[in-house]
């Protein structure tokens, strides 16, 4: 994949959890990435969080929830009390 498919792809997945505010990885590989396994959608996850465009949202265990992180909020024009 190239950078500017990654991208994209980044943007979506943002798009999508700030219309949803609280995702899974599950629901992320139904609703979006839906050619992509569950490790590799983890991995996605696991970099967008080092970025702070994701952070995990400890709600259910061992579910892992999603929601947007503070960079994230703001490259999707939210406020940081979403």
């Amino acid at each position: 994949m190239n950078k500017a498919s990654a991208e994209r792809r980044d943007q979506r997945t943002l798009e999508h959890i700030a219309r949803v505010r609280l995702t899974t990885v599950e629901s992320m590989q139904a609703v979006l990435l839906r050619n992509l396994s569950l490790n590799a959608i983890r991995k996605i996850v696991r970099l967008l969080c080092a970025d702070r465009l994701l952070q995990k949202f400890p709600l259910k265990q061992p579910r892992e929830d999603l929601i947007l992180g503070d960079r994230g909020a703001r490259r999707q024009v939210l406020g940081q009390h979403r």
